[in-house]
């Protein structure tokens, strides 16, 4: 089990450009900034840290606990015209874990952009990127199941685009298409790394058709596609277990030709390709400004475009 403890005594230093620009212009009409710079520093206990079990893994990690503390300042810009909107963001964190005799720093860094523009009300359009590069499994995967648990050596690299095109059909209903890429690069090589079992082309195209319940109930319908390309282009675990094993039986290392017969049998990178087809209805409903729920259901189909020799194209529900 995974416990973590954030000290209550946590510190927080903010300067923040529209609060200066109130005391600047108390009383006056002018716009405030649109910048901010921020920096926040806070102390834990993780009590493992590792993600490791109890007895040693076979990477020879095992469960240990560590005091840190994280140090994060942020800088960002966001203005908005009349009918068009630009936004940028910079952040930069470090987390020291006490534990470590070597590395002890985890460095990540984050970088945020988007553009809107409405064109007269016929079409909006909204551009939005995401670069982050991190050792923290949350930082670098956007699905709540995360698919790497661990902390990861390297600059693990995640960069994600989205452009999203609204266009109203009535005062209640509109068509909404969105498009989405994702790249993953993870900083490890080798059969069963995080390379070889994570990196990713990924990309998303959806169709919405909302309609407007009330002014904060908005009901969905909608199509999505879905394309995963793994890029690892690597065995998805070491071959090195299987040399092992066949040492330890036979009492002889395998020759290069046994070598190239035992990997045969080993699933590779792009096996795990596939496309999905998702059909899905639901709601969202916005309680505030800066708090919005979204429910949806529906039916997914999967087939697998690059089987491992010797099976056939698998799909399913």
């Amino acid at each position: 089990m995974n416990r973590f403890i954030t000290c209550a005594s946590c510190a927080s230093l903010a300067a923040v450009g529209t609060t200066s620009l109130r005391a600047q212009f108390l009383g006056d009409t002018r716009p405030q900034k649109p910048w901010s710079i921020s920096a926040k520093l806070r102390g834990f206990y993780d009590d493992n840290y590792l993600t490791a079990p109890s007895a040693k893994n076979i990477l020879g990690q095992e469960k240990r606990g560590s005091w840190g503390s994280h140090f994060s300042p942020s800088v960002s810009y966001n203005n908005q015209w009349d009918v068009t909107s630009a936004g940028v963001r910079l952040e930069y964190g470090a987390t020291y874990f006490e534990d470590r005799p070597r590395g002890a720093i985890d460095h990540s860094y984050l970088a945020s952009l988007s553009f809107g523009h409405d064109f007269g009300g016929k079409l909006k359009v909204d551009l939005n990127d995401s670069f982050v590069a991190a050792q923290e499994p949350y930082l670098i995967e956007l699905t709540p199941v995360f698919t790497a648990f661990r902390r990861t050596k390297g600059d693990n690299i995640r960069n994600t685009g989205t452009v999203t095109l609204t266009k109203p059909i009535s005062e209640k209903l509109s068509v909404q298409g969105r498009y989405i890429n994702t790249i993953k690069d993870y900083d490890e090589s080798g059969g069963g790394s995080r390379s070889a079992l994570l990196d990713s082309f990924e990309q998303t195209a959806s169709l919405d058709l909302r309609y407007s319940i009330t002014g904060a109930a908005t009901a969905v319908l909608g199509y999505q596609f879905g394309r995963i390309e793994m890029t690892g282009d690597d065995f998805v675990f070491k071959p090195e277990f299987l040399f092992d094993q066949f040492t330890a039986t036979t009492g002889t290392p395998p020759t290069p030709a046994q070598k190239a017969a035992l990997t045969a049998g080993i699933p590779r990178s792009n096996n795990r390709n596939n496309l999905s087809h998702y059909f899905y209805a639901g709601t969202d409903y916005n309680f505030t400004s800066k708090l919005t729920g979204k429910v949806r259901g529906g039916v997914q189909y999967t087939e697998y475009t690059d089987p491992f020799v010797g099976t056939t194209k698998a799909s399913n529900w």
